[in-house]
């Protein structure tokens, strides 16, 4: 694309964002890495008595300049929004890390929001108009609806995952606080010295089994077992802490909006304490040190820590107020070492995304499935496996399946299981499968 073609599109850009009644201004911007840029000035609706005073009392100005960045794939790519870099971060739909910080102005993927006028004038027009609701709304402290519930952090993007039953981690907590360590399992890639969420990433994953911190002679709470390339899987462990009571023995409530900023083990024991479960935090850290004495792997271990934060009103889509905030650390027992966290509070943390593990109410809620009496199938054939399977990814219980014959390789033509399990029984290879789905 020619340079007057650039410039053409940025003038194009601001000349449709200035049509929105909100945009009083804006300019184009010199090229930032090749990619043009587009400066819009936003009016801020907000109640007269702040308004006088030029800034609302959540810190949103009165006029707001945004940035509008083009990427390398315009028109086929939804502009970026920038705030200005000293904003407020206290909102929720803020895009975590983002410096300057990024709103969060679609309720889903804001490219396809974008593509889906077909004009890129009303593509940019709408999103002039989301961004000025938004402003307005964080004017008035109005981004959460508590009727709608409490918008949970953004998580989205996180290369390492937490993989757990999130009602089953919510049931430990009480109101007198504390933590629980469950097995888990992990799969670890990149590279062994290089950090979590930028050099490597890592996917753990637990069944809410309980266990004692320890390393002894034989245990296997922890393993690490390289594969091929940069891969490494084995056991860890899951930390559950939930917070504190309060000093009059209400039960602890964090009512402030932060976004995610975690990188490091001080923001983490800086973050437990906003939410009540410092001293979980620091109980379970103690624990893990000492499990560790003495005992040396040749790969780091991603371990996971959850904490556990009692919103104000219940979280969207759920009945519950507790909100999970999943973290992974990598621990590196090395030879000759002092400590576990070998870097005290400078020691590397990463935020994880949160994905809810495999049962049959997580199946029925996305095969938008009712709930239906407990299945018995009687012949696991081409078809009994079929439906069988069908009937577990919709959530429906299946108690008891039933065949006296075996796999044979003929079977594999038609049959639902593949070759892996020719020559087993096929019902107990169908119910083996059927676990897995919860």
């Amino acid at each position: 694309m020619a340079a007057d073609d650039e410039a053409s599109a940025a003038d194009h850009v601001l000349r449709v964002a200035l049509r929105h009644s909100e945009c009083v201004g804006g300019e184009v911007l010199e090229l930032e890495h090749g990619l043009e840029r587009v400066r819009i000035d936003m009016n801020v609706e907000m109640p007269l008595d702040m308004k006088a005073d030029g800034v609302s009392s959540s810190g949103v100005r009165t006029c707001e300049s945004v940035v509008l960045k083009l990427p390398a794939s315009w028109p086929w790519q939804s502009p970026g929004f920038y705030l200005r870099e000293d904003f407020p971060r206290h909102f929720p739909h803020l895009m975590p890390f983002s410096m300057p910080p990024r709103p969060c102005l679609i309720d889903g993927d804001q490219d396809e929001f974008f593509l889906q006028f077909g004009l890129v004038d009303y593509g940019v027009f709408h999103l002039v108009d989301q961004l000025a609701v938004w402003l307005r709304k964080a004017a008035i402290n109005d981004l959460i609806d508590p009727e709608q519930g409490w918008e949970p952090m953004l998580r989205r993007d996180y290369r390492d995952i937490v993989e757990l039953d999130a009602e089953h981690a919510r049931s430990l907590v009480d109101r007198k606080g504390g933590w629980a360590v469950w097995k888990g399992k992990y799969y670890r890639r990149g590279d062994p010295s290089g950090l979590l969420g930028v050099d490597a990433e890592a996917w753990l994953s637990s069944d809410g089994e309980r266990t004692p911190l320890k390393t002894s002679e034989g245990d296997d709470t922890f393993t690490a077992s390289p594969m091929r390339g940069d891969m490494c899987v084995g056991n860890t462990v899951v930390a559950i802490i939930w917070p504190d009571k309060n000093s009059d023995g209400s039960a602890f409530v964090h009512s402030t909006y932060m976004p995610e900023d975690v990188e490091t083990l001080g923001h983490l024991r800086a973050r437990a304490e906003e939410v009540g479960c410092a001293r979980g935090l620091d109980a379970f850290l103690s624990n893990l040190e000492r499990s560790f004495a003495g005992f040396v792997l040749p790969a780091p271990i991603p371990v996971a820590v959850i904490l556990c934060a009692r919103r104000p009103v219940h979280l969207i889509g759920t009945e519950s107020d507790i909100e999970l905030l999943p973290y992974v650390i990598d621990v590196r027992a090395e030879q000759g070492r002092q400590t576990l966290f070998v870097q005290g509070n400078d020691e590397p943390v990463s935020p994880a995304a949160h994905y809810q593990s495999i049962s049959a109410s997580l199946l029925r809620s996305l095969s938008g499935s009712p709930v239906q009496p407990p299945l018995v199938m009687l012949g696991c054939g081409s078809v009994g496996s079929k439906l069988a399977l069908h009937a577990a990814r919709s959530g429906q219980d299946i108690v008891c399946v039933s065949d006296k014959s075996g796999l044979r390789p003929h079977n594999m033509a038609r049959h639902a299981l593949g070759p892996s399990h020719v020559p087993s029984s096929k019902a107990e290879a169908l119910a083996k499968e059927l676990e897995g789905f919860g």
